[in-house]
């Protein structure tokens, strides 16, 4: 982007990232329209092409706004070596961004799911290396003497993250269908406690 869309308000950035996270999250990369994200972003296009010049730039400029944004909200060190304690500690600030920046989220969650191939190379390093580096403080000193002594902690944990990522799905999809609002959303943490303590009944000794 140039100078002119960084001397735009915070707010007004944050709109025009969105507009552009909403259209590579609901269209592939190809079939992304410019012409849509200067809508919803309410500019014209010869605006819009000023301020990024291409397509191809507009997407890099979201994926380096969107992984700034999670670098300065990740947790950099853990207090505590229990692994359950951790994902909840992590589900719990997943859910705060969510609230938050939910298009971000999807537009990273897309990315890491689905086709990377029209990544430039130091994006994708970035990408995989800002991943690599967030799990292996989840994975750092935990304590696995708690784990039941049957089956093995290391696939205990693997169960316990695919159960995390299952139960944050469902949330998110409640979250965007508008069912889980913060009216309700004390609710919802007395319900995530109880499920904490049903996980570590079935996993620890």
């Amino acid at each position: 982007m140039n100078e002119k869309f960084l001397k735009l308000s915070p707010d007004r950035q944050q709109e025009i990232y969105q507009a552009i996270c909403e259209e590579f999250t609901e269209h592939s990369y190809d079939d992304a329209s410019t012409n849509r994200i200067m809508t919803r972003a309410n500019l014209s296009k010869g605006t819009l092409f000023n301020y990024f010049g291409c397509k191809e730039k507009m997407y890099h400029g979201a994926l380096d706004h969107a992984m700034n944004f999670f670098k300065k909200h990740e947790v950099q060190s853990f207090k505590t070596r229990d692994f359950i304690e951790r994902c909840r500690i992590l589900a719990e600030l997943d859910m705060k961004i969510y609230q938050e920046a939910p298009y971000m989220m999807n537009f990273l969650a897309k990315l890491y799911v689905g086709d990377k191939s029209h990544l430039p190379e130091e994006f994708l390093t970035l990408f995989t290396v800002q991943l690599g580096e967030a799990l292996d403080r989840l994975y750092l000193d935990v304590d696995i003497t708690v784990f039941r002594q049957d089956v093995d902690p290391i696939t205990l944990m693997q169960l316990i993250r695919y159960t995390f990522d299952g139960y944050l799905k469902d949330i998110t999809g409640k979250i965007q269908a508008g069912v889980l609002n913060s009216d309700v959303f004390e609710t919802f943490i007395q319900e995530f406690d109880d499920f904490l303590v049903t996980l570590k009944t079935i996993c620890y000794q």
